[in-house]
């Protein structure tokens, strides 16, 4: 399945819808639209993982690497409405620590 990926602006910062699966063969557009959002200056990404049906250790990789550029910059990136399974796999790489988890879009949006 191809991913699927959809921006909305909210206020200062983007929603970055993500559909389908995350993996060695679709995290490469995961990069191309994060570096696209990051290079226009946008350096507060929601990442909405709500419909993301599977993630691959390359997907986080993509994650991870907006996650330094956008906190680099003074923005960050959070990841909303992840599925246990995603939850589960940043945890046991380690990564539930630095890349914050919320439990829906809105909860992440707050603060912007």
């Amino acid at each position: 399945m191809a991913l699927k990926t959809d921006e909305t602006a909210h206020g200062t910062g983007v929603v970055l819808k993500l559909t389908g699966e995350l993996d060695l063969d679709t995290a490469p557009i995961l990069y191309s639209r994060l570096e696209d959002i990051v290079g226009r200056g946008r350096w507060r990404i929601v990442v909405d993982a709500s419909d993301l049906s599977f993630c691959d250790s390359t997907g986080l990789s993509a994650l991870l690497a907006a996650h330094q550029a956008c906190t680099s910059a003074g923005g960050f990136l959070r990841l909303a409405a992840p599925d246990d399974l995603l939850v589960r796999l940043l945890a046991v790489v380690g990564l539930q620590a630095t890349i914050p988890i919320y439990s829906t879009v809105n909860s992440a949006l707050e603060g912007l």
